[in-house]
């Protein structure tokens, strides 16, 4: 028990050092473009490179990390970004740039299913929820140190020096991922990724998806929810600094509050995860989640935007906690890389169309409005979520009838 939880901390320390290096080379990169362009739109782009790399990497991403040996695949991947992020600072031009975060962004899309599909295996399932918390812990912990990192980094020597601490950190996180165990076993020779591979793979999806409509149905209902909360996130400063006419220093203020109630939030959902069960963890959180974006919608004053910057961000890690372990005890290992990669690619493509709709409507017609439209939204999903606790709901759409926090999908397809 000790050595698990001894390699599960390990695991831990480097998905730390991954968070905080993530956003202080975020926050970085961000002020060196506007700074070199004095340009909005020039930032921008680097969001939408961000979501065109999620689409393009997603495509065979779940293929490869199902088929590839997950901790060699990480310290790879961890290695391409080191590499590439330390040529950022030596780039003359925004052109060049922008090619080399987009391939940043691809690894960085990559990554992300690798660790998920080497995290299931390597964590018990009566483990994944402390786990889990433990992990949403350090997400908020990044959230709030990466930025303020960032901040004084770039006040003190710069954006450069941001950059290749990030690329440093990253090399050691690869060192790291080197002590931890591999956790498959010996493979036999596999295919090269094709197109045909790809579309077996894609059937093979589709089948689990008829074969398991209830673990579907979450899956996309929590999707759904991170699309319309990144859509309105869009909005959030316009809507503060031009419809609630708050100062730069109470919008700041507000984001600080939000790291606040991430932070309040995981510690709380660390206390509290062993007392709920997976399904009503998740519906706990979407409650509180859209009670806190219909306040900060319908707020004419700074105290009730704080309070509903707060409230949104404090249930963030039940949600997000939850989710996670539900969708690690629920879809069988072999296959989570493709299914996650699938689900990914389609949220990619609907944050896509929501944020361009949103920014739309919010410049035809209004701000407020539109951030009502986004809350209102996530009210329904989060009544949606609590009605597929139901009995009857489960009984119709899972046909083990209690999920019991096992894994329902065990069965080969």
């Amino acid at each position: 028990m000790k050595k698990e939880w001894n390699t599960m901390n390990l695991l831990l320390v480097n998905l730390g050092i991954t968070g905080v290096g993530s956003w202080v080379y975020f926050i970085a990169l961000n002020l060196i473009v506007l700074e070199q362009t004095h340009s909005v739109f020039a930032v921008t782009v680097l969001y939408l490179l961000k979501a065109s790399a999620a689409l393009l990497a997603n495509i065979g991403a779940g293929s490869l990390v199902d088929r590839a040996r997950t901790k060699q695949l990480m310290i790879v991947l961890q290695l391409i970004q080191a590499g590439l992020i330390v040529l950022l600072p030596l780039l003359d031009t925004i052109l060049m740039l922008y090619v080399v975060v987009f391939l940043i962004n691809i690894a960085s899309a990559m990554y992300h299913p690798t660790v998920l599909s080497y995290t299931t295996k390597l964590v018990a399932v009566e483990h994944r929820k402390t786990f889990n918390s433990y992990k949403s812990l350090l997400d908020s912990g990044a959230f709030i140190t990466g930025p303020a990192l960032a901040g004084l980094f770039m006040m003190k020597e710069g954006g450069d020096l941001a950059i290749y601490l990030n690329g440093a950190a990253l090399l050691l996180a690869a060192l790291l991922t080197l002590l931890l165990p591999d956790v498959e076993k010996e493979r036999e020779k596999q295919d090269s990724l094709s197109f045909t591979m790809l579309k077996k793979d894609m059937v093979l999806v589709y089948r689990f998806f008829s074969r398991f409509p209830y673990i579907v149905l979450i899956s996309l209902l929590f999707h759904l929810m991170t699309v319309f909360m990144t859509a309105t996130d869009s909005l959030e400063a316009a809507f503060a600094t031009t419809v609630i006419e708050l100062t730069e220093g109470e919008y700041g203020v507000i984001v600080s509050g939000a790291g606040g109630g991430i932070l309040v939030g995981s510690f709380v959902n660390a206390w509290l995860i062993h007392q709920l069960s997976l399904l009503r963890l998740m519906s706990v959180g979407a409650v509180i989640i859209s009670l806190g974006y219909l306040l900060f919608a319908f707020s004419n004053t700074f105290v009730l935007a704080f309070t509903g910057c707060f409230t949104l961000s404090f249930a963030l890690a039940f949600l997000n906690a939850g989710f996670l372990t539900f969708y690690q005890n629920s879809v069988p290992v072999h296959l989570i890389g493709r299914m996650s990669s699938m689900l990914t690619f389609i949220e990619s493509l609907l944050v896509l169309f929501f944020t361009v709709c949103f920014g739309w409507l919010a410049e035809m017609f209004s701000i407020r409005m539109t951030v009502v439209i986004g809350a209102c939204s996530m009210a329904l999903l989060a009544i949606v979520f609590g009605g597929v606790n139901f009995q009857t709901v489960r009984a119709r759409f899972c046909p083990d009838r209690e999920l019991k926090e096992k894994n329902p999908a065990s069965k080969p397809l």
